[in-house]
């Protein structure tokens, strides 16, 4: 059976892992779904000889309703900032925590 959860997380990083003894080094994002709401956050990780394709430069959070806007068109974060808070919070625990 399915384990039951009501937040997934998510860490992306470069394609050139940086240094295998600090992963985080090459840290792209984090990121967080809970409900229908996802949050993205941005970090300045190491991109190396990818960075042709790692091109963004906005480190802002990213916050998108999934469920009106499954295709994360649309950043609402500055029009809920008390989501970005709470969801950045999960993020920062989980991430502590291990």
């Amino acid at each position: 059976a399915a384990n039951k959860r009501n937040v997934i997380f998510g860490e992306n990083f470069a394609h050139d892992i940086a240094n295998i003894e600090r992963p985080a080094e090459s840290l792209l994002f984090r990121w967080c779904i809970r409900d229908q709401w996802k949050l993205l956050l941005a970090y300045d990780g190491k991109i190396g000889r990818y960075a042709f394709v790692h091109q963004g430069t906005d480190k802002s959070p990213q916050l998108y309703d999934l469920l009106a806007d499954p295709h994360e068109n649309k950043n609402l974060a500055a029009s809920h900032p008390e989501i970005v808070k709470e969801l950045t919070g999960l993020i920062q625990e989980s991430w502590d925590g291990k």
